[in-house]
């Protein structure tokens, strides 16, 4: 149910994937992995007070879900608690260093305070652990192009364009940064 219910929000067909999570859960009420994918359907569907709620069923079962913290913590984030969204993000750090989005969130939230040189330090942790990870490329480019620091901005956003050839902002920030530079 939990995978078939994972491709349904693929497809953008929540109502339905809402239901096999349902059932899923009735199966198995401690399916951690149920808990935290029906938070992000809930999320998508614009049900975020009630993604929370999963999010956080999810940790009581097992406070280690590295997935359940970062999906805490960017749920958080939209609701503009920065201070809580913050530390469910380093909770998930915690549990699985690897997971590079949460570092990359993180950096969103030092550029929010507008703090540069954080936000540049936590993307790149997030491209140390996933060296492919084109959306932390693409800020670390960012990052250097509003320091004023366009060689290292160009060769950040053409590791973003490299991993990923359909990542557009990145394109359009290099191509800003090739402007800024004559």
């Amino acid at each position: 149910y939990v995978n078939y219910a994972q491709l349904l929000i693929k497809l953008g067909q929540l109502d339905r994937a809402l239901a096999q999570f349902d059932t899923a859960l009735r199966i198995h009420p401690g399916a951690v992995r149920a808990w935290v994918l029906r938070g992000v359907a809930l999320a998508r569907a614009g049900r975020v007070p009630e993604a929370v709620a999963h999010y956080e069923e999810a940790l009581r079962l097992d406070p280690t879900a590295p997935q359940a913290h970062y999906n805490l913590g960017v749920a958080l984030l939209g609701q503009g608690k920065i201070q809580e969204a913050e530390e469910s993000l380093i909770k998930a750090i915690g549990c699985s260093p690897g997971l590079a989005e949460a570092y990359v969130q993180m950096g969103g939230i030092c550029m929010k305070r507008g703090d540069m040189d954080a936000c540049l330090d936590w993307n790149q942790r997030a491209v140390k652990v996933k060296p492919g990870f084109s959306e932390g490329w693409g800020n670390i480019g960012f990052v250097h192009l509003q320091m004023g620091q366009i060689d290292e901005a160009i060769k950040a956003l053409k590791r973003a364009t490299h991993f990923n050839f359909r990542f557009i902002q990145a394109f359009t920030t290099l191509a800003n940064a090739y402007l800024m530079k004559g």
